[in-house]
């Protein structure tokens, strides 16, 4: 038998039961609840999601770049842009004229993680 009250989130925010448009009263408060509650939860999702997303274009990025040297972890480095390629370099921004890009230091499991 099939249960007539199941939760049926179609979009964020947008909760409804088995596709019903009339509700008991009791029910809207609740339903209120539950919206903001996965409201919520999907915001944290989205967060995560963009930042991961954020970290592995980083990743892909640097490893797709020239790297003329073995990298140490937990040293700063930067990343340049000549001639729409790119290439990591120990050289700091400040300290001449390049297209800089991002400043990046190596993760001890070889993660690269953006530097302010």
């Amino acid at each position: 038998m099939e249960n007539k009250w199941y939760l049926k989130p179609k979009e964020k925010s947008e909760v409804q039961f088995n596709g019903e448009t009339s509700r008991p009263s009791w029910t809207e408060h609740l339903i209120f609840s539950v919206e903001q509650e996965f409201d919520t939860r999907f915001d944290e999702l989205k967060k995560l999601y963009d930042e991961l997303s954020e970290e592995i274009q980083l990743n892909n990025l640097i490893y797709s770049s020239e790297i003329r040297f073995k990298p140490v972890v937990g040293n700063s480095y930067y990343l340049y842009r000549k001639n729409g390629n790119h290439f990591l370099s120990l050289i700091a921004p400040w300290e001449w004229k390049q297209d800089f890009v991002v400043g990046v230091k190596l993760n001890h499991n070889g993660k690269w993680i953006k530097i302010q």
